[in-house]
């Protein structure tokens, strides 16, 4: 969709992303060559994931009739599976279900059979955010907007297994190749919900980190490192997290830690190694309120090293959640973990293959929690963009320098608490920001310095969202029932390089290395090196011949 029209779609669509620039690829091959086996697969594939997806619909529908909710909603696009050297990659922070009950302004959604008076959540964004332009108190706001009509449409839209459900159906519209989620608290729902919609994250089954230790124990760095490589499966958890203690407090029975995790399509890649992990160690104080502090080790990323069941093509598949927070000091604690805690090395190492070797493409899949277009004069954004051949999905809305090159201003989280929240400090406060990000490398590959979209190696495969103005995004807040996170989906495509030529055969590469000596033996040399140079000729030849002889004869 051209950027021209995406202000009239928003009108119609709500907040649901726009329409998805499609490439004409996304629905054919690019590769002739395909055998009849590969497209039967594809077939299957797509079948099977419309099912999945008008199943997922159904059982989404009936929740929201359980929770109250009108019928309103709207469904994810469906697109074809990719094929040839093209690879879908999905890229989205889900929410965590601990960290959800945080006041977020929501449409409300409720039937007008439910008691109370509809909040009319545009009308209440844009006074929260005038009051908080005008610095004013938004305490009496708060205590005047708040109501129970409120809290049980705040519960209703984001109810987990609403959500879940949703995002389900999301994944088997859009059918990536590839899946990278942030925040994710509910592992065990992840692995078998997607297993079922034909992805895998590892030859293991999951097991909270916690479980581990006695409750109120604290987990050491050798009992970690041990429970992720016994597990096998590529999540970093996200230890003692916020997400589960708020989870617990809630009364989620079930509540487990946060964390980063990597699916893949079990038909199109397999592990060509087990998950790794990127540990940093961390200061941690013994007690509150202490100045002693112990150096705890926490994981800041995972990684996988993927094989393309079609040619054997390697694809490393980094993810990774940076810290949080919107002043100065935040983004440098994040240009910390970037840089001193090793994660732009540990991406940029992904793509190294050593020398004569095919090449590797790396993805660094991430919420970021910085946008392009921080004021600072470093950025998270600068220094991942800055790497020797790499390249984002934000091309062809960012420079490299962070300016913007767009007339709309695209968005990938679009959100405002509101009065239910209990962080006053953050209610009213809009954040419609690009924070979630896509970077490839592939060493040798020409610079990218793209100037309009889908000209870059990563381009969009559905969105980006994109406002006009603020106070057009303010109409369009999420999480929603369209949108069951507070981040949207990141939906992007790439070209893996294609494979190298396979090696001559055995006759031609003794061919070829007759007719080198035959050519460096009509040069004028010594008899003696000649003499020599005949005698390596003749038996190179009597090698060709007894190879041709075993062949004839058979085994």
């Amino acid at each position: 969709m051209d950027t021209s029209t995406a202000s009239s779609e928003l009108q119609s669509e709500g907040d649901l992303p726009p329409t998805s620039r499609q490439s004409p690829s996304s629905s054919s091959s690019d590769d002739d060559d395909d055998d009849d086996d590969d497209d039967d697969d594809d077939k299957h594939d797509k079948v099977d994931a419309a099912l999945a997806a008008e199943a997922l619909l159904a059982k989404h529908t009936e929740r929201r009739r359980q929770l109250g909710v009108s019928d309103a909603h709207a469904d994810f696009p469906s697109l074809a599976p990719t094929e040839g050297t093209r690879v879908r990659v999905l890229q989205w922070n889900l929410l965590a279900d601990g960290l959800s009950g945080d006041g977020f302004l929501i449409q409300d959604v409720l039937s007008m059979s439910e008691p109370g008076e509809p909040m009319d959540e545009q009308h209440v964004a844009v006074e929260l955010a005038e009051l908080r332009r005008q610095r004013r108190d938004l305490e009496p706001v708060r205590a005047r907007l708040a109501s129970a009509r409120g809290t049980a449409n705040h519960r209703a839209v984001l109810d987990w297994e609403l959500r879940w459900l949703k995002i389900q159906e999301a994944i088997a519209r859009m059918q990536p190749d590839i899946i990278t989620l942030q925040e994710l608290d509910h592992m065990a729902d992840a692995q078998e919900g997607l297993a079922a919609l034909g992805y895998t994250c590892g030859d293991g089954e999951y097991a909270p980190v916690h479980a581990t230790v006695a409750e109120g124990e604290e987990i050491d760095d050798d009992t970690l490192a041990k429970h992720l490589e016994e597990t096998g499966v590529a999540f970093a958890p996200n230890v003692a997290s916020h997400a589960r203690a708020y989870g617990r407090k809630a009364g989620i029975a079930d509540a487990d830690d946060d964390g980063c995790a990597i699916f893949w399509r079990a038909s199109r890649f397999h592990a060509h190694r087990a998950p790794e992990f990127l540990m940093v160690a961390r200061a941690k104080r013994i007690k509150p309120g202490s100045a002693k502090v112990a150096l705890a080790k926490r994981v800041l990323a995972v990684r996988v090293c993927l094989a393309c069941a079609r040619d054997g093509a390697l694809l490393h598949v980094v993810c990774s959640h940076l810290a949080s927070g919107d002043k100065a000091e935040d983004e440098a604690e994040r240009l910390e973990q970037v840089h001193t805690d090793g994660l732009a090395a540990w991406f940029a190492s992904s793509a190294e293959n050593g020398a004569g070797a095919p090449p590797i493409t790396a993805l660094l899949c991430l919420d970021a929690n910085s946008s392009p277009a921080r004021p600072e004069a470093n950025t998270v954004w600068k220094a991942l963009r800055g790497l020797p051949g790499a390249a984002s999905v934000w091309d062809g809305h960012f420079a490299p320098d962070g300016a913007l090159r767009t007339a709309l201003t695209a968005v990938s989280t679009n959100k405002m608490r509101g009065p239910l929240s209990t962080q006053v400090k953050k209610v009213g406060e809009h954040m419609a920001h690009v924070i979630d990000h896509v970077f490839a490398l592939q060493l040798g590959a020409p610079e990218s310095d793209a100037t309009a979209h889908g000209s870059a190696p990563l381009r969009h495969a559905w969105g980006p969202m994109e406002f006009s103005s603020a106070a057009q995004a303010l109409r369009h807040l999420i999480p929603s029932l369209r949108v069951p996170s507070d981040h949207y989906p990141v939906l992007c495509e790439l070209e893996l390089p294609p494979p190298p030529p396979p090696p001559p055969p055995l006759a031609a590469r003794i061919g070829a290395s007759l007719s080198r000596h035959a050519r460096v033996a009509c040069t004028p040399a010594a008899p003696a090196i000649r003499e020599v140079l005949v005698a390596s000729m003749g038996a190179l030849a009597a090698a060709a011949s007894m190879a041709a002889l075993n062949r004839r004869a058979g085994p």
